[in-house]
């Protein structure tokens, strides 16, 4: 006589207890997906705004460094031209060639250019000022706010409402 391997036909499919622990770890793993969501929109949204703000500060050194820096009689015309001098960007960083920048603004860029004030501590060359300062280096400060108010008052403003770039500007020639 030939006794059957199997006495119930094969099932085919999973057992309950497979199928909630395959559900239990497939909804840890979505929770997990969907809530860095917002964290990467918002990484995203800081790497365009860093971007931008790249883009108008190089914009504005380079408008000032390329400036000329005195007269023919040898007064300073760099400060009175640019200090707190305004511009106006788009969402991209685009400089508005406007002074009514309208609905595309989004970025209000000032810029500071004090007195000389720069003094390097080894700098003996003959060029150097009697008060020590350097006159071929200028200190430049550009604030910019991610505002689309144009009449933004970066004096009054918290300091976390804007972002400031300092930087020294050389002069090569007179």
């Amino acid at each position: 006589m030939k006794i059957p391997a199997f006495s119930r036909p094969l099932r085919r499919g999973f057992s309950l207890v497979e199928v909630t622990l395959a559900s239990g770890i497939t909804a840890l793993a979505l929770t997990t997906l969907l809530g860095l969501i917002p964290h990467g929109l918002n990484n995203v949204k800081e790497a365009g705004n860093v971007a931008a703000e790249t883009r108008i500060t190089t914009h504005v050194l380079g408008s000032v460094s390329q400036a000329r820096w005195q007269n023919v009689s040898g007064e300073d015309i760099l400060a009175p031209a640019f200090d707190q001098q305004r511009y106006y960007f788009d969402d991209q960083g685009v400089a508005l060639e406007t002074d009514e920048p309208g609905p595309e603004l989004a970025y209000v860029a000032e810029v500071r250019v004090p007195a000389r004030d720069v003094s390097l501590p080894a700098d003996a060359t003959p060029q150097a000022e009697e008060d020590g300062t350097d006159p071929y280096l200028r200190r430049v400060t550009v604030k910019v706010a991610s505002v689309a108010n144009e009449s933004f008052d970066f004096d009054r403003a918290l300091p976390m409402a804007y972002r400031t770039h300092t930087t020294l500007i050389a002069r090569t020639g007179k």
